[in-house]
């Protein structure tokens, strides 16, 4: 009876094709969020060269992600963040790291996604959340109910539903980038990815890289589904390099596709409207 119980208990080994891995880490990015709120803010800070910053943070993350790759062909555990540590590193490390990750998740992400999706309301209807201020409150607890659900559903189910969200997400943002790209025609020009329209200042721009790393924040989220992936020092792999080039293609393309659309002479602008992108796709969609 007890190893039937234990059986139970256990989490569901192979149970996640290497998609479903993939939608971990997809969902963890949110690429549209990253559109919306990240490219604001390093406008601010580089005006017209975004799409070189996201171009070089890009290249950054991709050099981490190479060191989560090849751990992830060693380690295999739903734990992976630490067991790479403990092995790596030493116990303590492993202790702080755990901790660390579980703090990062559940304060950063879960303000992320739950109070970002809430607040986007309020620029998609700014006379609602000024006639109804406290609106954000039951668009949360909608948000949480809404993942609650889908975790207590299992594992499969609910990466189910981000696998086929997200790349939904992603087949919009690179269709709409494209039109958007060839309908600015005359304005396409290679300059966003020079440093020439934030002054020719390297180090502004180096600066802003740090900030627009956060913009693939994510990405490396596949490995902690590795024990429930089937054969998951193959699959896990596969998912992280899938990952990283729809990513990087996605949000490089994006950055570029606003831009050229709005205006590389006007992105200081750009980066002073609330909503930009609402803005560029009210225009053009």
């Amino acid at each position: 009876m007890s190893s039937d119980n234990s059986a139970q208990k256990s989490l569901k080994t192979g149970s996640l094709s290497m998609l479903h891995a993939l939608a971990q880490g997809l969902g963890t990015n949110g690429p549209a969020a990253v559109t919306a709120l990240f490219f604001v803010g390093i406008a601010s800070l580089v005006a017209g060269s975004t799409p070189l910053v996201v171009l070089l943070a890009f290249m950054v993350y991709s050099g981490m992600t190479v060191i989560v790759y090849e751990w992830s062909k060693i380690v295999a555990s739903s734990h992976s963040w630490v067991a790479i540590l403990r092995k790596g590193i030493g116990e303590w490390a492993a202790f702080f790291g755990g901790w660390g990750y579980w703090y990062y998740y559940m304060t950063g992400y879960a303000g992320f996604a739950i109070l970002g999706f809430s607040s986007f309301a309020y620029v998609l209807f700014p006379q609602v959340g000024q006639s109804y201020p406290w609106l954000w409150i039951p668009i949360s607890l909608a948000v949480i109910a809404e993942t609650t659900i889908l975790v207590y559903l299992g594992i499969k189910p609910s990466t189910s539903y981000v696998l086929y969200t997200g790349l939904a997400e992603v087949a919009f943002l690179i269709v709409t980038s494209i039109v958007l790209v060839v309908r600015a025609e005359p304005n396409n020009t290679l300059s966003p990815f020079t440093p020439a329209p934030a002054g020719g200042s390297w180090t502004t721009i180096l600066v802003s890289m740090v900030l627009g790393i956060a913009t693939f924040g994510g990405m490396n989220s596949v490995i902690p589904v590795a024990e429930e992936t089937k054969d998951p020092k193959k699959n896990v792999p596969r998912a992280l390099a899938i990952l990283e080039l729809i990513l990087g293609v996605t949000l490089i393309l994006s950055s570029y596709a606003q831009e050229v659309a709005f205006g590389v002479s006007k992105m200081s602008e750009y980066a002073s409207l609330p909503d930009p992108g609402i803005i560029i796709y009210s225009k053009h969609f």
